[in-house]
């Protein structure tokens, strides 16, 4: 299922008003955290995504959001380079506002964090996926 948008995006939190899923440092280098950071206008690429077969793409980096564990609840979500195997790891969806990640039978979701965990998908936040321009 997908109802992302098309083109490159933010994902802004509205329970943290005017802050967006942000690559820490504007690295391009994988395995850096993705933070909640005051979005920059204009469309700055550490902050655009992309949805591509499955996968949020950074823009600036090209890599992907995931997390790094197999075990998902509570792990931080980084930008990592596209897996082949394990891939549940990073192959999101858009549902009911909340970004979701399904590991078997269960759903995680993204929370509010200034450092975004997930958490068991009820208990996730909205996210709002928004044109930069």
């Amino acid at each position: 299922m997908s109802n992302f948008p098309t083109g490159w995006f933010y994902i802004e939190c509205p329970n943290r008003q005017g802050q967006v899923l942000t690559v820490s440092d504007m690295s391009m280098q994988p395995s850096v955290r993705v933070e909640l950071r005051p979005k920059k206008i204009g469309g700055h690429p550490h902050q655009l995504w992309c949805y591509h077969q499955g996968f949020l793409v950074n823009k600036h980096s090209g890599c992907v959001l995931g997390v790094e564990k197999d075990k998902i609840k509570d792990q931080c979500v980084f930008q990592s380079k596209r897996l082949v195997q394990g891939e549940k790891k990073q192959a999101w969806e858009y549902v009911n506002s909340k970004l979701v990640l399904r590991h078997g039978d269960i759903e995680y979701a993204l929370n509010d964090l200034q450092v975004p965990k997930m958490t068991m998908e009820d208990q996730g936040c909205v996210y709002l996926l928004n044109a930069p321009y």
